[in-house]
């Protein structure tokens, strides 16, 4: 709403520190595909500029090294390949997968363990040089400021829809970059773009174009970057009539 009245960007009230953001997607790296189709979006998303995908793992390990390899093969050394395990891992487990991964290059290792074992994720990163990343599954500044203060990660994936809004999300990026750590968000792009142009700490917008059927237009993407908007406010135009047609009948109500 301040951005609107001053008629500023939200990206450029907030601290306008990025013109652009890198973008990978994660829309064609999911467990129960095969590795043809792994291999098949990750080249695709090369040929489109984008700088790099992220593959889920969580099958047997000597499956996902060989998922991994296979998309490593394909894309060569300059193209990143991020993991995301979804909680699914003991401390012991995700050591061992860490070291396996390591020697294939991956970007970060996501939600390794449950995401309250703070213990566990700061045990792991004493024992890997893959970088954790955490954040998704986190809804307190406070338990960031934990994960931070203990070096239990080292990409924070602050989700501004779970945090509690603009500020908090703010709040926990300018936090990361007093320890040097990363921000790389969650999911809602179309806002978290102006958000990670707001700050120098940010190194990665998540492309999930999800809110597609409920926006006029798409965010602006160029060689493989996210391009915040430049009009005032979020930069997002909703589509209401298309919202309006997805709402339960009842479940909104006009105030005068």
């Amino acid at each position: 709403m301040k951005a609107l009245k001053l008629g500023l960007p939200l990206h450029t009230l907030a601290g306008g520190a990025q013109d652009e953001v890198p973008l990978y997607t994660t829309e064609g790296g999911w467990l129960h595909l095969e590795t043809e189709a792994l291999v098949a979006d990750a080249v695709k998303a090369k040929a489109e500029g984008f700088s790099g995908c992220k593959l889920k793992v969580g099958r047997p390990l000597a499956e996902d090294v060989a998922r991994i390899s296979a998309v490593r093969e394909a894309v060569g050394p300059a193209f990143e390949i991020f993991t995301d395990a979804n909680q699914a891992f003991t401390v012991d487990e995700a050591v061992r997968r860490a070291a396996a991964y390591q020697r294939l290059d991956i970007g970060w290792l996501e939600e390794p363990l449950p995401a309250d074992d703070i213990e566990g994720h700061a045990v792991l990163s004493r024992h890997t040089s893959v970088p954790v990343a955490v954040g998704e599954s986190l809804y307190s500044v406070l338990h960031f400021r934990e994960y931070l203060e203990r070096r239990a990660c080292s990409v924070v994936q602050v989700d501004a829809g779970r945090i509690g809004g603009i500020t908090p999300w703010l709040k926990v990026a300018h936090m990361a970059e007093c320890f040097n750590i990363a921000v790389a968000p969650h999911f809602l792009m179309e806002l978290h773009v102006s958000l990670c142009a707001a700050v120098p700490n940010a190194r990665w917008v998540e492309y999930i174009p999800q809110l597609d059927t409920v926006t006029l237009e798409g965010m602006t993407i160029r060689d493989g970057c996210a391009i915040p908007s430049s009009a005032p406010g979020l930069g997002i135009v909703w589509d209401f009539e298309a919202i309006g047609k997805m709402a339960v009948e009842g479940s909104h109500k006009t105030i005068n």
